[in-house]
């Protein structure tokens, strides 16, 4: 059995011929079409899917307006944790430490990568490449990519 319909098949994103061809680009919204499936980024605001849709139907929730926060939006990415850090406060390492809490509760929600901004690195009609840098913060203490 071959790949299924729109499966990407081929090098990696990042990779080969298709992502040499790709613009750089900082944008506020990227659109992206393959398939039936039309997708809006909005990579200012964590990286937030603010529409998915398949032969023109939402998928994800449709916003009534064009989003103002990544919760506005279907989607966002919840890095380095998903969910929340109780009361703001974990152990690691022998050391205990404390992230801020959110306004409306105790907990740390998400992460931190959804309220930042991401970099569009590549995109083209078919695909996009967003990549977040976070150095080390009170939000979370250790940097990723």
């Amino acid at each position: 059995m071959g790949p299924r319909r729109g499966a990407r098949t081929g090098p990696p994103l990042g990779d080969g011929p298709m992502a040499a061809g790709m613009n750089k680009v900082d944008a506020a919204r990227l659109s992206l079409a393959a398939y039936g499936w039309e997708m809006r980024l909005v990579p200012a605001l964590g990286g937030a899917i603010e529409y998915l849709g398949h032969d023109g139907k939402a998928v994800l929730r449709e916003p009534s307006r064009p989003i103002r926060t990544a919760r506005d939006g279907g989607c966002f990415a919840m890095v380095p944790y998903a969910n929340r850090v109780a009361n703001g406060r974990f152990a690691h390492d022998g050391r205990d430490w404390l992230l801020p809490p959110e306004p409306d509760q105790p907990h740390s929600m998400h992460g931190a990568g959804w309220k930042a901004a991401w970099h569009c690195t590549a995109h083209d009609k078919t695909h996009a490449i967003l990549e977040y840098r976070h150095a080390a913060t009170a939000r979370w203490p250790w940097p990723f990519l």
